[in-house]
């Protein structure tokens, strides 16, 4: 029988969409509607990683300088600020002609930076205040190199 599209429908006889049987899903079609589905979830589980590694990255390191200058040692920013709870890291820039130190007693940092070098320290605020940020080095702090890290 010649195709039925052209033909009017007979008393009785099925129209042409009932006619064609129901192709069945070739294993090729399959696999590429499963390849497509895994897409769609891998994008979606990696949108909310991207999110998460964004907000990571936006948590920029504070640079702080530290040296010495017309007989005064400094650190640069001399006021530093953090968020309890919020990791915060301080990249430390050496720009003297000496080594010198950062700590903070109540975080339990101390971090030594050798002359004209950098170094990088980590932590974490546990608790709300203003507290003393200063160089260990003999005699740096009547010099001046102290600072004041606020955390909120």
């Amino acid at each position: 029988m010649p195709w039925a599209w052209n033909r009017p429908r007979e008393a009785g006889r099925p129209g042409l969409s009932e006619q064609l049987p129901a192709r069945p899903a070739s294993p090729r079609r399959t696999r590429v509607r499963l390849c497509l589905a895994a897409l769609a979830l891998v994008t979606l589980a990696t949108a909310g990683c991207e999110v998460r590694l964004s907000n990571r990255a936006a948590a920029k390191a504070t640079v702080v300088e530290m040296g010495e200058e017309a007989g005064r040692y400094y650190f640069k920013p001399d006021k530093l600020q953090a968020a309890v709870g919020q990791a915060l890291t301080l990249s430390l820039r050496n720009v003297g002609a000496i080594a010198h130190n950062l700590s903070i007693d109540e975080f339990k940092v101390s971090q030594d930076v050798a002359a004209g070098q950098n170094s990088t320290v980590t932590f974490t605020p546990t608790r709300r205040g203003t507290f003393r940020v200063y160089c260990n080095v003999p005699g740096h702090v009547d010099l001046g190199m102290v600072a004041e890290l606020t955390v909120r």
